[in-house]
């Protein structure tokens, strides 16, 4: 009972994630009080399903921990100190680290965290929809950005989603034109909300699934031949007339890319990390921790933290560098993937984003939760089990494969 508690809490939790980003609820009284219902729905979950053993089991949960004791010592001593410290960049941490623990914690469920994934990725396509025809008035790539406030958390929140289920349509084939049905819906929202970072991290992600775990076996006959030649050709006429102009606008906002293109298409945010890097080393020792370094917000989390606290975020970083190397090892180990690793996979995606947005891959907030609870699916079907629920996870794939096998 507690179990099925504990999955109605997480499902309610991620419709109101789905319903905070819409138009008439985003930035309004009712945005905040969703919020924190939110967070309240995701502490119960996590009460109800809290295992100490489950949780501890391997190495990455105890230096997560460890990453947060010693972030909130620090910033008690800031608060003694009287100090400038952003609270948000130690929630973050906490939401995350509080995610994973229910997913580690929850019955390992194929199902339910396929059909979350999915239904919960549906709603956020709708929602984006929304979006595009409340701003933009229409189903096409404007000008200019939609909407400035959120718009890179609705980025965030379908591509991940896109992510899963990609994953999932390349690991159950029987399933697949419904995941990528969706997948091909999420993929066109990012181009009409100009997420360009989600998109390029998106792009990344299903490049690394296709080379890892796709059938290269090609049998080369007329029928691939010109299948081939159709789809160069179509691609051809598509971005030489529409399509391309679309695209121009969605990279360029439909102005002439000057001298410096790359910094164009970031939006500047190359020349802000540049210039905070130069305040870093000016400044090594307390960062922003005295005074505001006036410098505009840096979109990148490891460069921010040195500006913001100098040589008192290297806890952060250290966690960062550790965070970013156990997904390495996550996704390469083994080099196919188990549909188990579906969690290392999407969190590529937060990974990637970290290196233009301020604060991935941990937060903003409820935006990464599908990341962290499927990463805590992923660690603990791998990582620390025991032999016996090993077999018992397996005998439970096969089973379920083999009832959708005699269905078919």
């Amino acid at each position: 009972m507690k179990e099925k508690i504990a999955q109605a809490s997480l499902l309610t939790s991620l419709l109101l994630v789905a319903v905070s980003y819409l138009p008439w609820v985003y930035l309004q009284p009712m945005y905040y009080i969703l919020r924190y219902a939110v967070m309240g729905l995701l502490g119960i979950s996590s009460v109800l399903v809290f295992s100490f053993r489950q949780t501890f089991t391997g190495h990455f949960m105890k230096i997560f921990l460890i990453a947060i004791i010693l972030i909130a010592v620090e910033f008690l001593i800031f608060k003694l100190m009287s100090l400038h410290f952003r609270l948000e960049d130690l929630t973050q941490l906490v939401v995350a680290f509080l995610c994973i623990m229910v997913g580690m914690n929850m019955k390992r469920d194929l199902c339910f965290w396929r059909d979350a994934s999915y239904y919960y990725t549906i709603c956020l396509v709708v929602m984006g929809i929304i979006n595009c025809l409340y701003y933009a008035k229409g189903l096409y790539v404007p000008e200019y950005y939609m909407f400035n406030e959120g718009k890179n958390q609705v980025g965030a929140l379908i591509a991940t989603g896109a992510v899963a289920l990609f994953f999932f349509g390349m690991k159950m084939r029987e399933q697949r034109v419904h995941f990528w049905v969706v997948f091909f819906l999420a993929v066109e929202v990012l181009l009409l909300i100009r997420a360009r970072a989600d998109f390029f991290a998106l792009l990344a992600c299903v490049l690394l699934i296709v080379i890892k775990d796709g059938n290269w076996k090609w049998k080369w006959n007329p029928k691939a031949f010109f299948t081939i030649l159709a789809v160069i050709l179509g691609s051809y006429i598509l971005l030489k007339g529409f399509l391309g102009n679309e695209l121009h606008t969605f990279f360029s906002g439909g102005k002439n890319m000057g001298y410096d293109a790359a910094d164009a298409m970031s939006t500047n945010r190359l020349h802000r990390d540049a210039d905070g890097m130069k305040e870093f080393v000016g400044n090594p020792f307390d960062g922003e921790l005295s005074k505001d370094s006036g410098i505009r917000q840096i979109h990148n989390y490891a460069i921010l933290r040195l500006v913001r606290y100098g040589v008192w975020a290297f806890p952060f970083l250290l966690f960062y560098a550790f965070f970013g190397i156990r997904m390495i090892i996550g996704i390469f180990k083994p080099w196919h993937s188990d549909v188990r690793q579906v969690g290392f996979i999407v969190c590529g995606l937060p990974c990637i984003v970290s290196f233009f947005e301020p604060s991935f891959p941990f937060g903003p907030g409820e935006v990464q939760l599908l990341v962290f609870l499927l990463l805590g699916f992923s660690l603990a079907s791998g990582d620390g089990m025991p032999e016996q629920n090993e077999k018992l996870w397996l005998d439970e794939i096969r089973d379920f494969r083999n009832r959708k096998k005699k269905s078919s």
